[in-house]
């Protein structure tokens, strides 16, 4: 009984914390990058690479059209540039590393800061209205309406070159990059010169966005999807949670449904579901299937990272430790397979930009 408990407690953890890790498109222009309002948090960055030479950027927050973060080159010029979406509650700075690791290449990179607050209690599932910060986080139609405002943003922004662009996504993201991308396809041809979604989340589709898996094929763009069986909550195809047997217990069964209605303990075929659809039209799809790696690692997110959170989120490091013990963080080296999967996202960014 203990034992159930457990993966239901780290089910349930892994969701609320899932990646802490479309009516028109892109009609109406949004406002200049100079009625846009920089919140004042501007840092230098110098990155060595391995020649030994430096490359000078900065990382600027922006409060305006909504939350959100820029890293840019500091020489004057026009660069290609990439949309970043986080995964469900997400905090952006989880993702900082694999930001950077994108900038270093000599790109412009705009990340979503919002949505990433779910801090209620775990305890109040059974109340009438069962973490509602969470049901924000999830509304899959509020994310792709910023994705579209930063997408906008830089067309408007004079270090963007207009012409190549890139949206990458991890979990809720990479399935919110995979509906834009479809979205842009039409309303902006030739704009995305490549998609790679981590663990896409098909879910998206019951929360707001269309379902990435009945939108894919219109992507005409190369799509980039990585994904593991070996993750808990977004496997490459079957029950979530089934590595650690959470996906068979009554409780488990019962939380899902509670925190996700109008979808299936499968997300409607997952990640392979989305595959099978892209390969249906014109974009020339790469499909990583790796054998090791959680959701979180996929991602690089660390055990220390996701206690971090727990702790901004006022759970007691006792209760995330319990939670994760069982839970498919522990599923091989996150350092190693965050690199593994960055390292890939980057080549294929220069293959296409």
């Amino acid at each position: 009984m203990r034992k159930a408990t457990t993966n239901v407690l780290a089910l349930a953890l892994a969701i609320a914390l899932a990646a802490a890790s479309v009516s028109s498109a892109l009609g109406a222009r949004f406002v200049p990058r100079d009625e846009h309002i920089d919140i004042g948090r501007r840092r230098a960055l110098l990155v060595t690479d391995g020649n030994g030479s430096t490359t000078d950027f900065v990382e600027t927050d922006f409060s305006s059209p909504h939350n959100f973060l820029m890293l840019s080159p500091t020489r004057e010029g026009a660069y290609p540039a990439v949309v970043f979406a986080h995964g469900l509650c997400g905090p952006g700075k989880t993702y900082h590393e694999f930001l950077h690791g994108i900038a270093r290449e000599g790109y412009v990179v705009v990340a979503n800061l919002e949505q990433q607050d779910c801090s209620e209690s775990l305890f109040t599932v059974f109340s009438s209205s069962p973490f509602p910060k969470l049901e924000a986080a999830a509304n899959g139609g509020v994310m792709l309406g910023n994705l579209r405002q930063e997408v906008d943003f830089l067309l408007g922004n004079s270090s963007f070159d207009g012409e190549n662009l890139a949206l990458v996504g991890h979990s809720m993201g990479g399935g919110a990059v995979i509906d834009l991308a479809a979205e842009l396809a039409s309303s902006h041809p030739g704009l995305v010169k490549a998609v790679a979604a981590i663990a896409p989340w098909n879910g998206i589709g019951a929360k707001g966005a269309p379902r990435p898996s009945r939108v894919a094929h219109e992507i005409k763009a190369p799509l980039l999807l990585i994904c593991s069986n070996m993750d808990q909550l977004v496997p490459c195809s079957g029950e979530i949670g089934s590595y650690t047997g959470a996906s068979k217990n009554p409780m488990a069964k019962g939380l899902f449904n509670t925190l996700f209605k109008g979808t299936d303990d499968t997300w409607f075929g997952g990640v392979e579901a989305i595959k099978e659809d892209a390969m249906r039209g014109e974009s020339n799809v790469t499909y990583v299937d790796l054998p090791d790696g959680g959701h979180f690692a996929l991602a690089g997110i660390s055990k220390e990272q996701l206690e971090g959170i727990g702790e901004e989120w006022g759970q007691p490091k006792m209760l995330v430790d319990m939670m994760l013990a069982s839970g498919e963080i522990n599923l091989g080296n996150p350092e190693d397979t965050g690199e593994e999967v960055r390292e890939d996202v980057i080549d294929f960014l220069k293959q296409h930009l």
